[in-house]
């Protein structure tokens, strides 16, 4: 694409950035845009003809008569007077719309196809449509969409539709043209990957040098290295040391500051790294939600990307909102497992950097008899981040319940022996990777929403 289409399409993006604005405004704004493109491109026309180009282009590439003009091509649609026929003409519409966005939304491949799906939520019932979780959700009437509907109700439910302006936003290269009008207050996608051991891997660049991949540690309230990835950092800066603590007991540890962290758009400077022996395999290191502050995190294990959020977003129906308790920068949630006619209720840790499912903290696993009520299945050495060996037992819990959802046939680890200092119990990831989530820490609260890794 020319120099001069990108502009333009960026220029489009600009508007689909800012479709709450009045329209009777866009035309003053695109003008006043494509004069700052003279001074960017450094054109040396007179304004005069640069104005002229600029309508020129932008009557070429409007994007306005595309839901029209396409939508009366949908093949094989003669009516909309079925269901079945409405869900079919999304569903061509959709499938056109995949082949015809990219010359004007360019990066808009890299966001996930938008499922299609009839509605289901009552409350949301007397609505054409309506979007949740990257699905758009239509609804059937008497009077059924006609044509011309179906592609409006696309184009603002799912794509390029408001709800996934964060993603899109992100997924291009921005022009110095939406920088000057980028709104602080958008949210951040960060695309990451879901390990074999089930913690989350994010990309890093550390003092805009080395690359890196950190684990997403909700438990972690600093940002740390492992010893083996230090050594081959030459922009990392430790240049102290101090005795720290893990759940296994003690360790000396070298940190320090002045350092950079770039994750996504996101940047930190002036941060502190610790460095220590372990992280999750195949990461570098390991950093926590503190280091997005107050901010809502939004977590999608279906499609591999958190969003960090300035305020809480819409949340679907579907969700179940359940209370956390946070202590010292720690997130704790209700949870129960029954073995036979018993149900045993404890309150956990939310430990996205232990991979296993469950691990029972002593005090109950003693006062409850948990060990000799449940036949063990293996025993094992864990390590902790500093390299202290914790012993395990493993079990098979029947059941272990959060909010209303039910998973069955869980692992569960307890500790015995010198671990007696085991204080607390843990859900990891086996576990947390089965719901889709927003974590609202500010208002102690967590979102869920049992995905497609349930079963």
């Amino acid at each position: 694409m020319k120099q001069t289409d990108l502009f333009f399409s960026q220029v489009i993006d600009l508007r689909y950035q800012r479709n709450h604005l009045n329209m009777k405004y866009t035309g003053a704004i695109l003008l006043i845009v494509a004069l700052y493109a003279q001074a960017i491109f450094s054109q040396p026309q007179p304004w005069k003809a640069v104005v002229s180009q600029f309508v020129a282009d932008y009557e070429r590439l409007k994007i306005e008569p595309l839901h029209l003009a396409y939508a009366d091509n949908l093949a094989g649609i003669r009516s909309l007077d079925s269901l079945w026929e409405q869900a079919q003409a999304f569903e061509s519409y959709s499938d056109e719309m995949i082949t015809k966005l990219p010359d004007y939304f360019p990066g808009i491949t890299a966001i996930p196809d938008i499922r299609i799906r009839r509605g289901t939520s009552e409350r949301l019932s007397q609505v054409p449509a309506y979007y949740s979780d990257h699905t758009l959700y239509y609804n059937f009437f008497d009077q059924p969409f006609g044509k011309r509907q179906i592609a409006w109700v696309y184009w603002h439910e799912a794509l390029p539709g408001h709800h996934c302006e964060r993603l899109y936003s992100r997924a291009i290269e921005q022009s110095p043209v939406q920088q000057l009008f980028c709104s602080p207050g958008y949210s951040d996608t960060i695309p990451f990957i879901l390990t074999e051991h089930n913690n989350i891997s994010i990309e890093a660049i550390l003092n805009e040098k080395d690359t890196l991949h950190l684990m997403f540690h909700t438990a972690a309230s600093s940002v740390t290295l492992i010893k083996s990835a230090t050594e081959k950092l030459a922009s990392l800066k430790l240049n102290q040391a101090d005795t720290v603590k893990s759940w296994g007991g003690e360790h000396a540890s070298r940190f320090g500051d002045g350092n950079s962290l770039q994750i996504g758009n996101l940047k930190w400077e002036q941060i502190t790294i610790w460095e220590n022996e372990n992280s999750g395999p195949m990461t570098d290191g390991k950093f926590g939600p503190d280091l997005f502050q107050d901010k809502v995190i939004e977590i999608n294990f279906d499609e591999h990307f958190m969003v960090i959020h300035p305020s809480l977003p819409e949340i679907g129906e579907d969700n179940e909102k359940l209370n956390l308790t946070m202590e010292n920068g720690l997130m704790f949630i209700e949870g129960a497992g029954r073995i036979g006619d018993n149900v045993y209720s404890n309150r956990f840790l939310i430990h996205s950097g232990f991979g296993g499912a469950l691990l029972l903290d002593d005090a109950f696993v003693r006062g409850n008899g948990i060990g000799g009520q449940l036949e063990i299945v293996e025993e094992s050495e864990l390590k902790d981040s500093y390299g202290n060996i914790l012993k395990t037992k493993k079990a098979i819990l029947p059941s272990f319940t959060l909010g209303n959802t039910t998973l069955s046939d869980v692992p569960v680890g307890f500790f015995e022996g010198s671990i007696g200092r085991q204080k607390m119990s843990v859900i990891g990831g086996a576990v947390l990777k089965r719901f889709n989530m927003v974590i609202d820490q500010r208002n102690s609260c967590i979102y869920l929403k049992a995905n497609s890794l349930m079963n």
